[in-house]
């Protein structure tokens, strides 16, 4: 077995810090505490095999998607992100290396284009214009296309065929390919099936295990393009491509226990292919949209900046809201000018389209995250006062409560937001509906939280009974204790521990008073 280096957790260091660790959860608190103790998170990382770290489950929740089915999505605890991101980037390059070439235009999706200063896997550019050049000179080559995607790809990704594929790619990863399994079965308490949806890690290897499947279709003897899991292949007649799926369809399903979707799955003469999924105002403003986040990887325009040339006709207040009445007036939410809208009115902090977000909160419930990552941005104390009643109708919605995703993120929100926290009402609704770790972080922040020690003294009892996302929020309050106190208790906290993450919020929140 193998064991990570230096080089590795640095760029998985730089990767959390300037982009995210699953990209449908807001970043936990316990970076702080591991970024405080680098030199003993990389002794102990770097100290023994990587298959001998203890591996914790990740946390799971159901979000919705924008036609009202539900995905599980996923965030790894700190240590496991560490482990899964340093082996990525070790894998990378040989994934990259083993995918058909840039310019053919084949995979077009996540080109591996390594910034260590960055912490960036991919190269600028969601690669999508490059699928749609590639789709358009196909059309004019072949009478017949055949488009079809995988169903629930990521979550249906065969661990151990994924092994072989890099082990396949680079014969030097095999050891690192073995650990990638085993890591990837302990986080699916072994199910051999389905990588982690969120970490960018997965994106690695999901790529990866495609490599096999672009190389079929061209063995095979058809030209096509694709774009993650999107496939686009051409042909001569609907015969000859209808005989191919059959086989495909086989092919997946043995080899990498893969379905392809039947609701998307159709054989069309080109220029119908061309006239409703290139051509459509659809498609158009898809482009368009993919444009404008080009350069933009998932969250780094929430967590940090968007970087790419800004049209300033884009950004007026005036332009922004009469898209997003443009948004609401849809059946189905459009996920790309949704994230495009909220995204550039957060970084300008621009609240023109904040009644028509209010009065549709449910409906933008697909990209939660990106609403409340703006919502943080333009909320200040006359926005509260405005708006107090209203925020506390929408969080005690059934839409909101009888999902714990969204209500990770709401009260992700609350607890961050220091003019929230002055509300009465607010303070009320958190210690008697929050999570235990959402009144935890509230506990700290709030302006008199020597009024909450009751709470933390009442939960440090608990500790031995929570889990350890919450027993490393109750360890976090403790820091409004009296030194004396604190010290004393996270003292016999520590001496009944092993847990390496729990060690780390202790050293650090000691360091911290």
């Amino acid at each position: 077995m193998a064991r990570l280096n230096r080089e590795s957790l640095e760029f998985a260091r730089e990767h959390i810090t300037n982009y995210y660790d699953s990209d449908f959860f807001p970043k936990p608190f316990e970076y702080k505490a591991l970024w405080a103790n680098w030199d003993d998170v990389t002794s102990f990382l770097t100290s023994k095999d990587i298959s001998e770290y203890i591996i914790e489950q990740p946390r799971t929740f159901a979000s919705i998607k924008p036609n009202g089915t539900f995905r599980v999505v996923h965030q790894l605890d700190p240590i496991s992100t560490l482990l899964y991101t340093s082996l990525a980037y070790i894998i990378s390059g040989s994934i990259e290396s083993a995918r058909f070439p840039v310019d053919e235009y084949v995979a077009c999706s996540y080109r591996i284009q390594i910034n260590k200063k960055k912490g960036a896997f991919f190269a600028d550019g969601s690669g999508y214009k490059g699928f749609i050049k590639k789709s358009r000179a196909l059309s004019k080559k072949w009478p017949y296309v055949l488009v079809t995607d995988i169903t629930d790809y990521y979550n249906q990704i065969y661990i151990h065929r994924l092994q072989n594929i890099i082990e396949i790619a680079d014969a030097s990863m095999h050891a690192y390919s073995r650990d990638i399994e085993k890591l990837l079965l302990h986080l699916n308490g072994s199910v051999s099936q389905g990588v982690p949806v969120g970490p960018a890690a997965s994106i690695i290897m999901g790529e990866a295990v495609l490599i096999d499947v672009d190389n079929y279709i061209k063995k095979s003897g058809f030209e096509h393009t694709r774009y993650v899991d999107d496939f686009r292949i051409f042909g001569t007649s609907t015969e000859e491509l209808r005989q191919f799926l059959a086989t495909l369809t086989e092919y997946m399903y043995h080899n990498h226990r893969l379905t392809l979707a039947g609701e998307k799955t159709a054989i069309l003469r080109t220029e119908r292919f061309l006239a409703e999924y290139l051509d459509s105002p659809q498609e158009t403003e898809k482009v368009k949209i993919h444009d404008t986040l080009a350069g933009i990887q998932s969250f780094q325009a929430a967590y940090g900046t968007i970087d790419s040339e800004v049209d300033e006709k884009d950004i007026r207040p005036s332009v922004l809201a009469q898209l997003m009445k443009t948004i609401v007036s849809s059946d189905v939410l459009n996920l790309g000018l949704a994230r495009h809208v909220l995204r550039k009115s957060r970084k300008y902090r621009i609240r023109s389209i904040l009644p028509d977000l209010l009065d549709n909160f449910t409906y933008f419930l697909p990209v939660i995250s990106d609403v409340i990552l703006y919502m943080m941005e333009v909320t200040n104390q006359k926005f509260v006062q405005q708006n107090v009643e209203r925020i506390l109708d929408i969080i005690s919605t059934n839409a909101i409560t009888a999902y714990p995703y969204y209500r990770e993120w709401m009260e992700y929100y609350i607890v961050n937001n220091k003019a929230l926290l002055k509300q009465e009402d607010v303070i009320k609704y958190i210690y008697k509906h929050a999570s235990i770790r959402g009144q935890a972080i509230a506990t700290v922040k709030l302006e008199e939280a020597h009024k909450a020690v009751d709470w933390v003294r009442s939960h440090k009892v608990m500790l031995p009974n929570l889990s350890s996302w919450d027993r490393r929020a109750v360890i976090l309050s403790s820091r409004i204790l009296s030194k004396k106190e604190m010290d004393s208790w996270l003292a016999s906290v520590e001496k009944s521990t092993d847990n390496f993450m729990e060690l780390m919020t202790i050293k650090w929140v000691k360091s911290t008073r």
